[in-house]
C-alpha cells in the first residue's frame, strides 16, 4: 500500500515506534477511486447474487438486484472531488495504527470545511505481511437547490456497502434512508 510507505526526507520509524503521525506529502494519498473502481470491476465480473435492503421510517424492505441498479447505487462512492485532482491538493492524511487488531487507518480531512467531502477513512489489515483494505468510509454533503443531503458512505472489501443519507430541506423534518447491499451473504454477521 503506497500511502504508508517511507518517504524520502522524512526519518525512519517502524510502526510499533509510532502509534500516529501526521503527513503533510500530498505525492503518496491512497488511491481511494482507483480502489473502488476496481471493487465494482470485480463484482460487475462474477455471478454472485446481489441483495439490497432499504431502510426508512424503522421499516426494512429487501430485494434482489440486477448489475445496472448496482452500479448506480456504487458510483455514489466515485465522488468528483477523488477525479478532478482537488483530493490530494485540499485534503491532508493521517494515519494512526492499532497494534491489536493490526489495523492502520488512514484519515484524508479536506483543509476547508467547507468542501463537500468532510473526511475519507481506508482501514488496511495486515494479512501475510501485506497491508489489505477492509473498509472505506466516506462523508459527502451535497446542496440542491434548498436540500441538503448528508451522506456516510461505507464499503467493506468484498462484502458489502452501506449508504445512509439525510436528507434537509428548508422548513421541513429531515428525512433519512439507508440502503445496504450485499455480494457475499456467507459473511453477513452484521
Amino acid at each position: 500500500m503506497g500511502a504508508c510507505a517511507h518517504r524520502s526526507g522524512q526519518p525512519a520509524s517502524h510502526p510499533q515506534d509510532s502509534l500516529s503521525h501526521q503527513d503533510s506529502s500530498k505525492d503518496a494519498f491512497f488511491p481511494v477511486a482507483d480502489y473502488l473502481e476496481a471493487e465494482i470491476q470485480r463484482i460487475d465480473s462474477f455471478p454472485e447474487a446481489l441483495r439490497k435492503f432499504t431502510t426508512r421510517d424503522g421499516r426494512t424492505d429487501s430485494a434482489y438486484i440486477q448489475l445496472p441498479e448496482f452500479n448506480t447505487l456504487a458510483l455514489q462512492f466515485l465522488l468528483p472531488t477523488f477525479s478532478d485532482g482537488s483530493f490530494e491538493k485540499q485534503y491532508t492524511e493521517s494515519s494512526i495504527m492499532d497494534r491489536s487488531t493490526e489495523t492502520v487507518t488512514l484519515t484524508y480531512s479536506p483543509t476547508d470545511k467547507d468542501l463537500p467531502l468532510q473526511r475519507v477513512d481506508v482501514v488496511t489489515v495486515a494479512e501475510n505481511g501485506v497491508n489489505k483494505v477492509r473498509s472505506v468510509y466516506l462523508e459527502n454533503r451535497k446542496v440542491a437547490g434548498d436540500s441538503v443531503i448528508f451522506q456516510k458512505l461505507y464499503w467493506q472489501t468484498r462484502h458489502q456497502f452501506q449508504i445512509v443519507s439525510l436528507i434537509s430541506v428548508k422548513s421541513q423534518p429531515a428525512v433519512g434512508q439507508q440502503i445496504k447491499v450485499v455480494w457475499d451473504p456467507e459473511e453477513d454477521n452484521e
